[in-house]
């Protein structure tokens, strides 16, 4: 660092001071906010009227809502207090005939009477002139139009507890001596201050169209996770009002990692984001205690040369990754689907209600944009519906057939023996019938229901490893007779501990998502993936499917790869699965 004053130097420290102060102010009054907002909240409670509350409940959802807001508010600026924005930028635009001074930190502020920007968020599209452009005519986008301008000053300020350190102005900032104090920094402080020092090549990452998905390849301490991170940050500013911050998701190498994640979260206005690891999100989506095999001890065996018949174990681990297995698993489900499918009538009685042909082509192509289950509970309420409407249908048809009998049997039967036998006979026989209706109708959709097969997800698994008879049915033509054997025998001894191999769960996912469907409430629209290069094929292809979404933001490096037997080798392989059109960049 220089010794060097800078010119502007005390006349910053003004500005800086003024920003505090002004800060400050802000923080009094959410809290004043606060406090009237609970209080309105309060006494909209003791008025609720159960005969006319619409008002007290407006009132109460309008309160909640500037309560939320005022609280959002007064954390933010909590946490930047003292570090209120870490650069500064002169921009003239071409439009104006004066220049505007923006001042650049990790959210907004804007002097309540005039609305002048005080702070403008890193995230703004003014914002990008400072990490993307020299000094000079710049431009940048905003609302699809494209800004000209003039950039006379890029200005970095190094603040430590709300007071002014050091500033100077920079051209481009791969040359900035603060930019290089702050990556020599402690590990945990470069996370949260790189959206202070960003580079142009990263500027473009994580500013990159956001409605598509993106691989961001680096060498290790390269900060591409840190990239990644603020991408999302960047996303959440951009589609603030139509996005949610638990509709994105982190998927982590491990706990270690989301432990340190989460302390730096809400420094980039993101702490609301899920974060799991693979395994722990697919045992949450399939609902059910699943007991998966560490896969570490497993990478140890194989390097302690401790697994029998390394090389088949290997082979296996590969090929439960692959869209080969996907094959196999998308020609068992498909029976799965069929044994599912009615194509019974559904009768009541001797009466047809719905033709077992009209159910089956439902539950085939009408519905199969639903998960199987979902279909079943379509036709059940289309059966219940009617059951409903026709079962009076029904026992008017009956009245009718049995009145025009007995009519027949009063007006034409002369001999009185035989005629007073035909109407007992008759009204029996319409009695019971129409007894057997009542009765019947109580569980005619249960019955029917019944008759098609429903198992566990693990119970599903397990049939499909029954035999080798039975997995050959689906792996012929695809795998060898040796390898049919082999994959039978090793995962019948791992299912019949109840437990699976975490290259088990790609199949696991994609089946409970065709099969049952993903709970709502764990869906994610955008997701980071660290550390992908450990990740296969099949598990990017099934939660793509599951997860109804390809907007991932894929964070590795392939020459890291842990879990090589089972990892990609290549992300060209992307490409079949989620990242046709993808956009790559690569951060060295």
């Amino acid at each position: 660092m220089t010794n060097k004053i800078h010119p502007d130097f005390h006349q910053e420290e003004n500005r800086l001071g003024y920003t505090k102060k002004y800060i400050e102010y802000v923080l009094k009054a959410a809290e004043l906010n606060q406090g009237n907002y609970k209080e309105n909240i309060k006494q909209a409670m003791v008025d609720l009227d159960y005969l006319d509350s619409s008002l007290s409940y407006i009132n109460i959802l309008t309160n909640s809502k500037f309560l939320d807001m005022a609280s959002t508010e007064f954390e933010t600026l909590k946490r930047i207090k003292d570090k209120p924005y870490f650069a500064r930028i002169n921009f003239k635009k071409t439009s104006k005939n004066t220049e505007d001074v923006y001042y650049i930190g990790k959210t907004s502020l804007y002097e309540k009477e005039t609305q002048e920007p005080i702070i403008i968020d890193w995230r703004s599209p003014v914002a990008n002139v400072y990490y993307d452009g020299r000094l000079g005519d710049v431009s940048y986008e905003s609302n699809d139009k494209t800004v000209n301008g003039f950039l006379s000053l890029k200005r970095q300020y190094k603040i430590e507890d709300g007071k002014l350190i050091d500033c100077q102005d920079v051209d481009l900032t791969t040359t900035d001596e603060l930019l290089q104090d702050s990556l020599s920094g402690k590990a945990d402080s470069r996370l949260t201050e790189i959206v202070s020092t960003i580079q142009a090549e990263q500027n473009q990452v994580i500013r990159a169209d956001l409605n598509r998905p993106i691989i961001v390849q680096g060498a290790a301490g390269s900060g591409k996770t840190t990239i990644a991170l603020h991408r999302i940050s960047y996303f959440i500013y951009q589609y603030a009002e139509k996005f949610r911050p638990e509709q994105l998701m982190i998927i982590a190498p491990n706990k270690m990692f989301i432990d340190y994640i989460s302390d730096v979260l809400p420094e980039l206005g993101v702490d609301k984001i899920r974060q799991a690891t693979f395994i722990d999100f697919v045992k949450e989506c399939i609902g059910k205690k699943l007991k998966v095999v560490n896969p570490e001890q497993k990478l140890i065996s194989f390097l302690n040369k401790e697994v029998e018949n390394e090389k088949m174990v290997k082979w296996l681990s590969s090929f439960k990754g692959s869209l080969t297995y996907k094959k196999i698993i998308n020609r068992y489900l498909k029976d799965i689907r069929d044994g599912m499918s009615p194509c019974e009538d559904f009768v009541l009685e001797k009466f047809r209600l719905s033709s077992g042909k009209k159910l089956h082509k439902l539950f085939i192509k009408e519905y199969k944009y639903l998960p199987f289950l979902k279909r079943k509970e379509k036709i059940q309420e289309i059966l219940r519906a009617d059951l409903k409407r026709k079962k009076k249908q029904a026992l008017a048809k009956l009245e009718e057939k049995y009145e025009e009998a007995l009519e027949q049997a009063l007006f034409h039967m002369k001999d009185e023996v035989k005629r007073k036998k035909r109407v007992v006979s008759l009204m029996d026989q319409k009695e019971k019938r129409l007894k057997k209706i009542q009765q019947e109708s109580k569980h005619a959709v249960k019955t029917y229901m019944s008759k098609l097969p429903k198992d566990t997800l693990l119970g599903y698994y397990k049939k499909l490893f029954l035999s080798v008879e039975q997995f050959n049915k689906y792996a012929d033509g695809l795998l060898t007779e040796e390898q049919i054997s082999f994959f039978v025998r090793y995962n019948q001894e791992i299912l019949n501990k109840n437990q699976v191999e975490i290259e088990d769960l790609a199949a696991l996912f994609y089946m409970k998502a065709k099969i049952f469907g993903i709970d709502k409430k764990l869906l994610a629209k955008n997701v980071v993936i660290d550390e992908a290069q450990d990740y296969s094929e099949f598990q990017f292809f099934a939660l793509k499917e599951g997860l109804g979404t390809d907007m991932f933001t894929i964070v590795g490096d392939l020459a890291q790869g842990i879990h090589s037997y089972r990892g990609l080798q290549q992300w060209d392989r992307l490409k079949s699965v989620i990242l046709i059109t993808a956009t790559r960049f690569y951060h060295h």
